[in-house]
């Protein structure tokens, strides 16, 4: 059979043999086993293909099981499609309900909704429909995730979107797309390039975020650098934390060793120890903690309670002052009160400012 026209291939009876060559279509209820099996035309629904270094160039239909070794798929996938091979390559898309479970897994087309992954060594250069569960080690993705996507392995890498409602749960994550809504990050050392939506909880050790996080972002790690903005309604609980960008309004600071270099929206709440700050704080910023550096300026209603307080930008209308080992290096407008011990300012002082100190050095006059 190995010297039969291929091109009556397909109307004569397909044996058990090796180098079997399919140009015409296969119906339903199709069985097999052969090895080297090139098959030109699509598989119909029901097809069970069990054979070694297969190849397909059309379409599998629903509910196709295939269990063979360097399979190799350049059509589509229809629905209810189960995949256990070794070295498996998909150039088509994967339909709705695909169960995947072969090693070494490469897909350049995009998965549907519901599909299933479980092996080692995954590359996917599509995107994910909604309902993606995927759970192997070393897993790559080139395209976005859609909706309700689940992802445990490890070793993650993804180069594209997160949709909303997306679990990470896996260690060494990378992530070169945008957050959506509502994403739950839990591995260890994430990196994230994009840039993170509203309602997003991040709870991994060593992250870094490179891009900008959108309202109601929840950060309790260890080791957190965040070169982005954050916007309102931000909480940050953890030690070490870094921030390049600026934090809006509503932001709830309570780490320890945090350092941030944009600057802070209104209603910012901040309780950390070893505080650093090099943007300018804005209005209603409350401040209650030990050795805070300020390299910016304070806007109107702070109120500063830590302990050896350093403050190198100039103090705004309505400032309270309280700490003790206050040293101020810019001016202090109206209505500022101080009542800190051991308080040294540089610059000058506005109307109505109210000095109650002990030590106190001063090396302008007021204006």
């Amino acid at each position: 059979m190995a010297s039969q026209d291929p091109l009556l291939a397909g109307v004569l009876p397909t044996p058990c043999n090796s180098d079997i060559y399919l140009a015409s279509d296969l119906g339903c209820s199709t069985h097999l086993e052969p090895e080297g099996l090139i098959i030109h035309g699509d598989l119909g629904c029901s097809t069970h293909l069990e054979p070694e270094g297969l190849i397909i160039h059309g379409d599998l239909g629903c509910s196709t099981h295939l269990e063979p070794e360097g399979l190799i798929i350049l059509g589509d996938l229809g629905c209810s499609t189960h995949l256990e091979p070794e070295g498996l390559i998909i150039h088509g898309d994967l339909g709705c309900s695909t169960h995947l479970e072969p090693e070494g897994l490469i897909i350049h087309g995009d998965l549907g909704c519901s599909t299933h992954l479980e092996r080692e060594g995954l590359i996917i250069h599509g995107d994910l429909g909604c309902s993606t569960h995927l759970e192997p080690e070393g897993l790559i993705i080139h395209g976005d995730l859609g909706c309700s996507t689940h992802l445990e392995p490890e070793g993650l890498i993804i180069h594209g979107d997160l949709g909303c409602s997306t679990h990470l749960e896996p260690e060494g994550l990378i992530i070169h797309g945008d957050l959506g809504c509502s994403t739950h990050l839990e591995p260890e050392g994430l990196i994230i390039h994009g840039d993170l939506g509203c309602s997003t909880h991040l709870e991994p050790e060593g992250l870094i975020i490179h891009g900008d996080l959108g309202c109601s972002t929840h950060l309790e790690r260890e080791g957190l650098i965040i070169h982005g903005d954050l916007g309102c309604s931000t909480h940050l609980e953890r030690e070490g934390l870094i921030i390049h960008g600026d934090l809006g309004c509503s932001t709830h600071l309570e780490p320890e060793g945090l350092i941030i270099h944009g600057d802070l929206g209104c209603s910012t709440h901040l309780e950390p120890e070893g505080l650093i700050i090099h943007g300018d704080l804005g209005c209603s910023t409350h401040h209650e903690l030990e050795g805070l550096i300020i390299h910016g300026d304070l806007g109107c209603s702070t109120h500063l309670e830590p302990e050896g307080l350093i403050i190198h930008g100039d103090l705004e209308c309505s400032t309270q002052l309280k700490p003790e080992g206050l040293i101020i290096h810019g001016n202090l407008e109206c209505s500022t009160q101080l009542k800190p011990e051991g308080l040294i300012i540089h610059g000058d002082l506005g109307c109505s400012t109210h000095l109650k100190p002990e030590g106190l050095i001063i090396h302008r006059l007021w204006s």
